[in-house]
């Protein structure tokens, strides 16, 4: 994911990721206790952690440092 990560930290648009990439890289049995845990089923989670993780990387590093 080296260049799609590299978009959300630095400056411009974010590169989107896939819910399939996501869960390779995060790992299916994360995943599924992520899953289990907040009660949501496996593909909104990954849904959501597809729209929602970009933009939090990029909240946390603002001109492509992280800030704290």
């Amino acid at each position: 994911l080296g260049p799609v990560v590299e978009s959300w930290i630095g400056k411009g648009a974010n590169e989107p990721v896939a819910e399939t990439q996501l869960e390779k890289a995060i790992g299916g049995d994360l995943i599924e206790e992520l899953s289990r845990s907040t009660g949501l089923s496996k593909t909104e989670l990954l849904r959501r952690l597809s729209r929602d993780v970009p933009r939090f990387v990029d909240d946390a590093t603002p001109y492509g440092t992280h800030q704290r």
